[in-house]
């Protein structure tokens, strides 16, 4: 698997996984590289509202969550920048993604909400050009085996005398072919 080229990224858009967003804010100063890579190259960095849930949800009272709000504003990432044009589409499509999951991977009941809504806004800003990608350290729910191509790794070695203790972050882009042949093949919308 290639490192990240970063300069293939530039002026793209990166949809983060929570998994990674959590990491970073444990393991700052060894994702920092990744993510100024990232800034660097004018990569925009966008996060859903269920991502957002995600992470907020396990905060202890209001000032827990702001601060944390503020620390992800502070490092350039914004929850308010995922806008989304049209929920009902984009639930469609976070249902087709999930019926393709189930079919195809038998995972449905395996694969989070919020996993399937983040490959449904794949598939949806996805639709014409191939300017999104996703970042994520749980690769079992986006399989290449269905619907993604994982076109880069990012090791992060958390411990560097300990080679076990590694996390992989891998950038995805989503295969519309895929997507499109899998819907027809199952007569869905």
């Amino acid at each position: 698997m290639k490192s990240i080229d970063y300069k293939n990224l530039a002026g793209k858009y990166l949809l983060l996984d929570s998994n990674v967003l959590i990491n970073y804010s444990k393991f700052q100063t060894l994702y920092e590289d990744f993510f100024s890579e990232l800034r660097n190259n004018k990569v925009t960095l966008l996060i859903d509202s269920h991502v957002k849930f995600e992470i907020l949800r396990f905060s202890k009272d209001r000032k827990e969550r702001d601060s944390l709000e503020e620390w992800f504003i502070k490092f350039g990432i914004n929850f308010e920048e995922m806008e989304v044009a049209n929920p009902k589409e984009l639930s469609d499509y976070a249902l087709n993604v999930a019926n393709i999951y189930e079919k195809k991977y038998n995972a449905s009941g395996n694969i989070s909400l919020t996993d399937c809504f983040l490959a449904g806004i794949m598939a949806f800003y996805n639709r014409n050009s191939g300017q999104m990608y996703l970042a994520t350290e749980n690769h079992r729910d986006f399989p290449c085996s269905v619907l993604f191509n994982r076109l880069y790794v990012k090791t992060i070695d958390l411990h560097k005398n300990d080679s076990s203790s590694i996390h992989n972050i891998g950038i995805y882009e989503f295969d519309k072919k895929r997507f499109d042949d899998s819907k027809k093949e199952l007569g869905l919308k």
